[in-house]
């Protein structure tokens, strides 16, 4: 089961773009593996670009979609 968040997060990348880390709020999440890596396309029509999503693997054994627009990070999904 997954649970929908689409909130604000920093963030940090390595050379070639995958995550080290996310800080949601007071708890920073240290990513120990990207599951995968895929593009997708916004709402075009009210302006909205491509967004990179990055599924994680976080120390604690979290799974997390957290995705980049532009120059901003957002934490989009959490799974269960």
């Amino acid at each position: 089961m997954t649970r929908i968040v689409r909130r604000p997060v920093q963030a940090t990348v390595d050379a070639d773009g995958s995550l080290q880390w996310f800080r949601d709020g007071e708890v920073t999440h240290r990513v120990v593996n990207v599951i995968g890596r895929w593009s997708e396309m916004g709402a075009w029509w009210r302006g909205e670009g491509t967004r990179q999503v990055q599924r994680v693997l976080d120390e604690d054994g979290g799974v997390f979609d957290v995705e980049c627009a532009k120059t901003e990070w957002w934490l989009y999904r959490v799974w269960d």
